[in-house]
């Protein structure tokens, strides 16, 4: 069922594909360049969290995020979308990364509101640091990532 759910969001299969693993779920995620990383993260993210929502983009809100590492950041990122997403009720579809370093993010995300008793198709309590690294490949960077559930 989670595979399923994650196929229905995912763009093309390069970006992002889902993780087994034993207790909680997880991505692989690819990208060119970093800020391609991250926005694939958020959007394997979301992919598991298919529910109704309204038909127009009806929410937008500026991030900004701090870590000490790239790793760091890239939990950070995440974490914070699904704290935007659980307190305003909303399904997060837009990533766009105006600035970012190393150790800091600043982003602008859009998303859908869920409809009236809608509720997210899972749980994701955090991202975690679980085997977490960012590595730098041939076509970019490459990273996988275990979300708590």
């Amino acid at each position: 069922m989670r595979e399923r759910l994650f196929l229905l969001y995912n763009k093309p299969m390069d970006t992002f594909s889902p993780l087994s693993h034993t207790a909680d779920i997880g991505e692989k995620v690819w990208g060119r360049t970093l800020e391609e990383l991250f926005i694939n993260a958020a959007r394997g993210l979301f992919s598991y969290l298919i529910v109704p929502m309204e038909e127009t983009v009806s929410f937008r809100t500026e991030v900004a995020v701090e870590g000490i590492d790239r790793e760091s950041l890239l939990v950070n990122w995440l974490n914070e979308l699904l704290y935007i997403a659980y307190r305003n009720n909303v399904f997060l579809i837009s990533f766009t990364i105006k600035q970012m370093e190393d150790t800091s993010l600043k982003a602008e995300v859009g998303g859908k509101r869920l409809l009236p008793g809608a509720r997210f198709t899972e749980e994701i309590k955090a991202a975690t640091y679980s085997s977490l690294a960012i590595r730098k490949t041939e076509e970019g960077f490459y990273v996988e990532v275990i979300f708590d559930v």
